[in-house]
């Protein structure tokens, strides 16, 4: 009895020293649940992008040139762009990473238009297309965007469909109440805040996720090689069938909120018949239930266009839903690709050059019914 009483007391004292703590940190430093400003130098020794580069990512957890709140006046146009790595794209500074070019090219070409151009993205390594649909559905409301551009596809394509892969459907998962202990607890408790961003900004504060690329790319390399080459590689569950179910989430979530939605084709350097030099490359092996393999060009082309067919059927499924196959039109060479799908500085432009004639477009579109408003 006397055991028990001392627990009790024990866990009282830590409950009251808990709330007093969270009561100092409210009070005196609270941190935004979003995220906090960083801005880190890294030095890197990768082809095709800058050998310093200084990562920069706001308070609200995006890389931008220009958003510094949430609040979007009336003559500002907000594009929201969402992905994977390729979407952060840490290996870069933000005016060089093809969302922020197209806000540069954007505010050129609207010069005259009374309105500017504000983009913003969102993006991490080895994010799924259900964990970009579960930020959405989180954060759109915050962002305020008027369109919405994705690329997705290939983390689906390569990560999923592992031994224990258990495929998580986007309406099951997404229908779920916000209100679990994790995100109570991420909305109301600092404590729970700082823990979530000191994980979250490990990696990049010490520049590991960079360093990642250049100090283990030559052995993910090399681990790449020793594979043998699979002709026909076979899943079951088969991923895509996630990657479906939460690009049609995606696509109908955005697109009920009378938001523009442009799905960008995943570009990959992977080709029937690569040459030696952009075959040297490619680390990005692909998780089957028997482990990881290292299939032919032909099957990987092949997969990544049934993925990227998802999108495209998906566009046309809405009519304020767009698709541009970048697969089809960034060249497939080590001049825009430094290894499978991340661009370098010459990728992103490229990237950004041929999604801005469709970007043109609807940004009409959305000045159009702004000024009917």
């Amino acid at each position: 009895m006397k055991t028990i009483r001392l627990l009790v007391v024990n866990l009282i004292v830590l409950v009251v020293s808990l709330l007093v703590l969270e009561f100092v940190l409210w009070t005196f430093s609270p941190i935004a649940a979003d995220g906090t400003a960083i801005t880190k130098i890294y030095k890197q020794n990768i082809h095709g992008v800058k050998k310093v580069v200084t990562y920069q990512r706001n308070e609200f957890g995006l890389r931008s040139l220009s958003m510094t709140q949430y609040e979007k006046p009336e003559d500002l146009i907000r594009v929201f762009c969402t992905g994977a790595s390729t979407t952060q794209q840490i290996n870069q500074e933000t005016q060089d990473t093809w969302c922020g070019l197209l806000e540069v090219k954007l505010n050129e070409i609207f010069t005259d238009s009374g309105f500017r151009f504000e983009t913003a993205s969102y993006g991490g390594g080895g994010l799924r297309a259900i964990d970009n649909a579960e930020y959405i559905k989180d954060h759109i409301d915050k962002i305020d965007p008027d369109i919405v551009i994705t690329l997705l596809g290939v983390n689906d394509l390569a990560l999923n469909g592992g031994p224990d892969y258990v495929p998580e459907i986007a309406d099951e998962k997404l229908s779920k109440s916000n209100w679990t202990m994790k995100k109570i607890l991420h909305n109301y408790s600092q404590l729970r805040r700082r823990w979530h961003l000191m994980k979250l900004n490990r990696s990049i504060k010490s520049g590991k996720v960079v360093k990642d690329f250049y100090d283990e790319l030559p052995t993910l390399r090399a681990n790449y090689q020793g594979l043998s080459l699979e002709d026909s590689v076979s899943r079951n569950p088969d991923p895509i069938d996630e990657f479906s179910s939460a690009v049609s989430w995606i696509a109908k979530f955005v697109t009920d909120r009378d938001l523009s939605l442009v799905l960008l084709g995943q570009p990959v350097l992977w080709d029937e018949a690569m040459a030696q030099e952009a075959e040297s490359l490619l680390w990005f092996q692909v998780a089957t239930p028997a482990g990881r393999v290292r299939p032919v060009g032909a099957w990987l082309v092949d997969e990544m266009g049934r993925y990227n067919n998802v999108q495209q059927q998906q566009a046309r499924e809405y009519d304020s839903a767009f698709y541009v196959d970048l697969d089809a039109v960034i060249p497939k060479d080590a001049n825009h690709f430094f290894d499978d799908c991340h661009f370098t500085d010459l990728g992103s432009a490229r990237v950004a050059s041929e999604v801005l004639p469709t970007i043109i477009s609807v940004a009409e579109a959305v000045i159009a019914k702004k000024r009917q408003d």
